[in-house]
């Protein structure tokens, strides 16, 4: 479910963060299904549901592609 975005909403500048290895996690927290989607999907989709002026990402070496 994306969220609900008002009309008159001003465009965000949008960082999102995973630069964490996920040692406590187990496993590649970006791939974990949320909501029937891998978790950096979600992410993404729930940010451009947004009037988005600038969309920034960081990820670490030996992420996952």
């Amino acid at each position: 479910m994306q969220p609900e975005v008002q009309a008159s909403a001003r465009p965000l500048g949008i960082l999102i963060l995973a630069a964490g290895n996920s040692s406590r996690f187990g496993s590649c927290k970006l791939l974990a299904d949320c909501k029937g989607q891998p978790l950096i999907n979600y992410a993404l989709r729930t940010a451009l549901a947004f009037p988005v002026l600038r969309l920034r990402w960081l990820l670490v070496p030996g992420t996952p592609k």
